[in-house]
């Protein structure tokens, strides 16, 4: 595989070297390799069409999640965000060990490997907000409920870029990770200010049934700046803001 460096660039096929684009670089290599009709039908790739099979699944349940949060990650610029999330899909489906590799199901994994996972790998919630949060999920009472704030009962968002106000939202999913059935529930905190200091409080959400499904808890920090005129702009357009999973359960 090798780098284009011209002032011109080129996709397509010319004289059996493919020219092609990936995230913001272009390549070229040469064409060749086995056809696609060894790969669906000769047994020397039987492991591979197994290995296919598995990442076709994870593709689907990848879409299914960013569908899910596009509303709070569609200003994002990031050409990471995809395989980010397919890695971590990938290591839950790698703790299925009832199944053969080709059928293994993530619903067999640990989805707690999901916590921690940043939508926004260029702003990540921890690293950037230092805010202590305490998630529970009770399948009992059909609740989760993230505490938000310090021990000393106090919660401070620290100035990033413009910043002027931020809030919360907490997102619920009950997911079958395989069959790609989800439900979201979803609630907001008020607005604040960065300079002001505010009571550690409560965000509740009422879960989708959660009857055979994993319920995953997702946290977002949208940060605003409010102008002279009282204009209430997202920071960055978006793109400053953090999403990031919190808590899982199966």
């Amino acid at each position: 595989m090798a780098k284009q460096h011209s002032p011109f660039t080129l996709t397509g096929t010319v004289g059996g070297i493919t020219y092609y684009r990936m995230g913001d670089k272009y390549y070229a290599r040469a064409k060749g390799g086995p056809s696609r009709r060894q790969i669906m039908h000769s047994s020397s790739f039987a492991n591979t069409r197994k290995q296919m099979a598995e990442f076709g699944r994870l593709a689907k349940t990848n879409k299914m999640l960013r569908e899910a949060l596009y509303e709070h990650i569609k200003d994002f610029r990031s050409t990471k965000m995809v395989g980010t999330i397919t890695k971590r899909l990938k290591q839950v489906l790698d703790g299925d060990d009832l199944n053969e590799v080709g059928n293994r199901k993530m619903m067999e994994g640990d989805p707690g490997l999901l916590i921690g996972l940043d939508l926004n790998a260029n702003f990540p919630m921890y690293s950037m907000s230092h805010v202590p949060i305490h998630p529970v999920i009770d399948r009992n009472s059909g609740k989760a409920i993230v505490q938000i704030g310090g021990r000393d009962g106090q919660l401070f968002i620290g100035a990033i870029d413009s910043t002027t106000h931020y809030k919360f939202h907490l997102v619920a999913l009950a997911t079958n990770l395989d069959t790609c059935k989800i439900e979201t529930r979803e609630a907001e905190s008020a607005m604040h200010s960065v300079e002001e200091r505010v009571a550690a409080y409560d965000l509740e959400v009422k879960l989708p049934d959660p009857s055979n499904r994993v319920i995953l808890l997702v946290l977002v920090l949208k940060l605003y700046r409010i102008s002279h005129q009282g204009w209430v702009i997202p920071v960055a357009a978006g793109r400053r803001d953090m999403v990031t999973v919190i808590a899982a359960s199966r």
